[in-house]
């Protein structure tokens, strides 16, 4: 593989290496390629802290491996940093002196409060944080807390115990019983009881999880309770059942790859004793991490945007959007939403935003079809990656994209958005686009609409009635949306 200025981020953890092969584009970070091997080199470490010879030639094997994937001529910007188990390893540089060999660039051991540090840049760049936010990420020999706000991390901490100690400390024989969670558990609070009262005291909204491990457990609730939350309350369920299965071997779980299976356990006690002294409600998994906080350390740009903006403009960007038209719709649109405010209708600031969202990526079909725009922009938008944004964000941006123009679709029940309200949203969106026909200059309209129940009323003024094409428009979008089931009304302003 041959990629002109590519950036390069190797994570050495305890359980997996990792490496990913990304560009940077108008300050958005584009992967390329990724590679994950399992290399457990957490254990081989023996309790005097001297890493295996068996351990270390997975790792050399890795990194071998991991050098062959790029080509040696194109520019590239490469950083490999190492976890818990080199910073614990007494011989941890004669395995970097051997690594070097292998892969000729340089091994980063990186503190504890570092790794927090890129792991909490990872989330924040890759996935859209509503306000002050918990991160958790379980690795297989530390884990990291980390409070933030907006791209600043606000505390942080690394504590030494992960999934793979909490499983050689009390899951050896592969045995889970009521007494080894217990015991377990117990651990955990000893722990991190000195920080308990200093993370509840940031006071954060929501939890977000990552790494592998909460990536699994993530999987598992999808395959238990059909849908990705983790709460406390299937937690304990979860723990109930793998007692009762009793042995990591005997786990009925599909989502579960047989690798991992030995961590579970451990995993499962971790974050029992976690959400119960955190109280924390739910948290949502989150795939950004280490390996993206890395290669956000390795970019050029030093700005900082939600990443949720800075995707919806690289989109934009891809699909040769024409901006300036775009963005007159929305300033259409935000005319509609104060005219409708004067009659003490309101959409949320949440519906708001994703209106506003799909204005802007309304016309990304184009690059595809002109006659179905609305259906390939709704393709792309349901099947790209999209960071900062979690699969019911993305599905309503995409519906807000397949009615904006053409015969409405029905609705899916699982929208995120209840029908009743996103049926004016739809209505909105329309109108905001019909107004906005032509590319031209015209400045918004100023329109009196409002609901009326159900019914969607637009007053037409003497000056739009001179607009004839305009208002034969507006006059064939009536019938559309009464197909669909929804009341657009015309009306003369007095």
């Amino acid at each position: 593989m041959k990629i002109s200025n590519s950036l390069i981020a190797v994570d050495l953890g305890s359980n997996s290496f990792h490496m990913v092969m990304a560009s940077e584009q108008a300050g958005c970070i584009q992967l390329l390629y990724t590679q994950k091997q399992r290399v457990a080199l957490g254990a081989g470490l023996n309790e005097h802290n001297v890493l295996s010879e068996e351990a270390m030639q997975r790792g050399l094997d890795c990194l071998e491996r991991f050098g062959r994937s790029f080509a040696r001529d194109g520019e590239r910007t490469v950083r490999v940093v190492a976890t818990h188990t080199l910073r614990k390893a007494v011989n941890a540089q004669e395995f970097i002196d051997r690594a070097y060999r292998v892969f000729p660039y340089p091994i980063d051991i990186i503190s504890g409060r570092s790794e927090a540090e890129l792991i909490y840049q990872g989330v924040v760049n890759t996935f859209g944080l509503r306000g002050k936010t918990l991160v958790m990420d379980i690795g297989g020999g530390s884990t990291e807390f980390i409070v933030g706000s907006g791209f600043d991390a606000l505390w942080l901490e690394s504590l030494e115990f992960g999934s793979g100690s909490l499983m050689n400390r009390y899951f050896a024989d592969g045995q889970v019983t009521q007494k080894a969670i217990a015991k377990a558990r117990t651990f955990v609070f000893d722990e991190i009881s000195p920080y308990l009262e200093t993370i509840v005291e940031h006071q954060w909204l929501d939890a977000v999880g990552t790494s592998g491990s909460i990536k699994m457990m993530a999987n598992i609730m999808s395959e238990l309770f059909e849908d990705r939350s983790i709460t406390l309350l299937r937690l304990e369920s979860l723990a109930q059942e793998l007692v009762k299965w009793g042995h990591w071997q005997q786990f009925e779980l599909s989502s579960v790859d047989t690798r991992r299976a030995p961590q579970l356990a451990g995993v499962v006690a971790i974050m029992l004793e976690v959400f119960e002294r955190l109280q924390i409600k739910s948290m949502e998994f989150c795939s950004g991490s280490l390996r993206e906080g890395v290669l956000y350390s390795l970019a050029d740009t030093t700005q900082m945007f939600d990443p949720r903006h800075r995707t919806i403009t690289n989109m934009a960007n891809m699909h040769l959007v024409d901006d300036e038209y775009s963005r007159r719709v929305v300033l259409q649109l935000e005319h509609l939403f104060e005219q409708l405010a004067k009659r003490q209708w309101f959409f949320t600031p949440y519906e708001q935003v994703c209106l506003t969202r799909g204005a802007l990526l309304h016309e990304i079909g184009l690059t595809i079809n002109f006659k179905k725009r609305q259906v390939h922009g709704a393709y792309i938008i349901e099947n790209a990656v999209m960071p900062g944004f979690d699969v019911a964000e993305q599905q309503v941006l995409a519906e807000l994209v397949r009615n904006h123009r053409g015969k409405i679709q029905p609705f899916l029940e699982e929208l995120a958005i209840n029908p009743n309200r996103f049926g004016p949203m739809v209505q909105v969106l329309r109108l905001a686009i019909i107004l906005t026909q032509g590319r031209n200059d015209d400045p918004p309209w100023q329109l009196d609409i409002y609901f009326e129940g159900s019914d969607f009323v637009v007053a037409l003024d003497a000056e739009l009635m001179q607009e004839q094409a305009l208002v034969d428009v507006l006059y064939d979008e009536v019938a559309t949306q009464a197909k669909a089931g929804l009341t657009l009304k015309l009306v003369l302003k007095s």
